[in-house]
């Protein structure tokens, strides 16, 4: 996993939207697909939680520095993909869990 995720997205507003969102490029050779949409409801702030993964688990280098830095794990190389199915799967809990709640007074 040495390149960067990135989704297969469309824009709407300058934010992701679902029904395009549907699949995450890991690397040339591997893509996670089926992704729920609600996976993208649970929102921090104005992105959904996978916009914030992809954002911050990419591999950088500082331009003035020439420093390096990458997410990935050499001695665990499936640690973004684990990390991203739980991110999912925290996200579609706490939609399901929220819709549930009765509605306020």
């Amino acid at each position: 996993m040495a390149d960067s995720p990135q989704f297969a997205t469309g824009e709407e507003n300058g934010l992701l939207f679902p029904a395009v969102c549907k699949s995450l490029k890991v690397n040339d050779s591997f893509t996670l697909s089926g992704i729920p949409p609600e996976a993208f409801e649970y929102r921090l702030g104005n992105r959904s939680s996978l916009d914030w993964v992809i954002d911050q688990y990419q591999v950088m280098e500082d331009k003035h520095s020439g420093i390096r830095s990458d997410p990935n794990r050499a001695d665990d190389p499936d640690y973004i993909v684990r990390m991203v199915g739980q991110v999912i799967r925290v996200s579609v809990e706490t939609v399901r869990i929220v819709k549930s709640l009765p509605a306020a007074r």
